[in-house]
């Protein structure tokens, strides 16, 4: 019959006055950032647009993705879009990148979360007690240091002093 568009052509040649079918075009469709489709019989075409793009013509940088080609990552997102192979912009997580011990950042470009750790935490995943905190959670304070981290308000960890804790007359432990 002729009458409706095969796949990846668009149009609607019954309708008054007819709309010839026309291939789907990447560029125009897409503004060359996606690949353009249709099934057969569509008035129209659709986008699957490149990573780092969204929208109905791929004509926005998508959640995590900014810059004039949408290839760099937002702040609080990690990745390298533009390496061989491509490394997608993932949120930072504070579970994942910083073992839930601490609030995980970055800063627009950066290819991995900086952790900003709990009190008593260390390291770059924060997996690791700070000078002076002890415990399977660094939640109680070392030899030698005084505090108490789980206190309301928390008081820290800090080491002990001969002369403000002995007055000077011995020797401060704990």
């Amino acid at each position: 019959n002729c009458d409706t568009c095969a796949a990846n052509f668009m149009g609607n040649p019954t309708a008054a006055p007819a709309v010839p079918c026309t291939a789907c075009d990447d560029a125009a469709d897409c503004n060359g950032k996606g690949n353009s489709t249709s099934v057969a019989g569509s008035s129209s075409c659709t986008c699957d647009c490149d990573a780092g793009w969204q929208g109905a013509a791929c004509d926005a940088c998508a959640p995590g993705y900014e810059g004039a080609n949408c290839d760099t990552c937002a702040a609080d997102f990690k990745g390298n879009p533009t390496a061989a192979p491509a490394v997608p912009c993932t949120a930072c997580d504070d579970a994942a990148d910083c073992n839930g011990k601490g609030s995980a950042s970055s800063t627009a470009g950066s290819s991995s979360c900086k952790c900003d750790c709990d009190a008593g935490r260390q390291g770059a995943t924060c997996d690791s007690c700070a000078a002076g905190y002890d415990g399977a959670n660094c939640d109680i304070c070392a030899a030698n240091f005084k505090g108490n981290p789980t206190a309301a308000p928390a008081v820290p960890c800090t080491a002990c002093d001969d002369a403000a804790d002995c007055n000077g007359k011995g020797n401060s432990t704990s």
